[in-house]
């Protein structure tokens, strides 16, 4: 587990995880702000490298989700989404669009911001705009994460060495491995 720790904190692993993170089926909650949290205390001289990664990466995965919400269209979204939700987040969308769905990547969790990306997929909303907004609002709320992490980085390297981050990191795992079981049976479901 700690090796699998350790490449998750790799500028790679930072980039991958942002990719999942922004996918459709992936579940974990807060992951990629620890993670740049992580690797900015670590490596403060770097703070400004690793949003542009956990950026880079949430696009190719949130590029993708919208991609797929495209492809699967509007019928679809009530599988994928919950009906209970979706009324409220299309009206929010047709509303505002690309503004609305890249600016919820501001947003941390439990807000639902797979459910934007591909109802924007699946609504028509404008890829490279959305992906534009989205670009801006992931570097502010990972640069954010960074340079404050670069503020209290001996307090942070401290938590990591701590037996209480260890419990963290493997409830964090379990969560992850449930959650994703969870999105890839509701993303099977809805398309299949």
């Amino acid at each position: 587990m700690e090796s699998l720790l350790e490449w998750f904190l790799s500028p790679l692993g930072l980039f991958l995880l942002a990719v999942l993170d922004s996918s459709v089926v992936f579940f974990l909650p807060l992951a990629l702000d620890l993670v740049v949290v992580l690797l900015a205390a670590r490596q403060p001289e770097l703070f400004w490298l690793f949003p542009l990664l956990a950026t880079a990466g949430s696009l190719v995965g949130a590029g993708a989700t919208h991609w797929i919400g495209a492809r699967v269209g509007d019928a679809t979204l009530p599988k994928l989404v919950g009906q209970h939700k979706l009324d409220a987040l299309v009206a929010r969308l047709e509303k505002r669009g690309a503004l609305v769905a890249g600016a919820a990547g501001l947003i941390p969790p439990p807000f639902p911001f797979t459910a934007y990306v591909i109802a924007a997929g699946a609504l028509g909303i404008d890829r490279l705009r959305f992906l534009a907004v989205l670009a801006g609002a992931r570097l502010v709320r990972t640069g954010t994460a960074a340079w404050v992490a670069t503020r209290y980085g001996e307090e942070i390297q401290g938590w990591r060495e701590s037996t209480s981050f260890e419990a963290v990191v493997a409830i964090t795992i379990a969560i992850a491995i449930l959650g994703t079981g969870w999105g890839v049976w509701r993303a099977w479901r809805g398309v299949g």
